[in-house]
């Protein structure tokens, strides 16, 4: 459980970083640009695929004290990982609104 909380950490923080570079140097829109947005999306799915489990399964005392989950950072660092979980399911949410709201527009004449 805490192998899965760290790497699905640092897999988001490589994601969110790798897009900061991809984002910051587009200058105009070329295929490495699209390669390097879909690899970040990457990154972010499989951080979330992670963290959004384990993150559920901690919320349980006898998982986080069977897994050794205990303590100032660890918690912490749980903590963190619920709200990113968070963020991950909203934006998932979000993204299924927007293509539900965009095939009713387009086929609703």
């Amino acid at each position: 459980m805490r192998t899965l909380q760290i790497f699905g950490f640092l897999i988001g923080l490589a994601g969110i970083s790798f897009l900061y570079i991809m984002l910051s140097s587009a200058q105009d829109a070329s295929i490495g640009h699209v390669f390097g947005l879909m690899l970040a999306l990457g990154l972010f799915g499989s951080s979330a695929l992670m963290l959004v489990p384990s993150s559920v399964a901690l919320c349980y005392q006898h998982v986080r004290k069977r897994s050794y989950f205990q303590g100032r950072f660890w918690l912490t660092l749980w903590k963190v990982n619920v709200v990113i979980s968070l963020c991950y399911i909203v934006a998932t949410f979000s993204f299924i609104l927007l293509l539900a709201y965009t095939y009713l527009v387009r086929h609703s004449s």
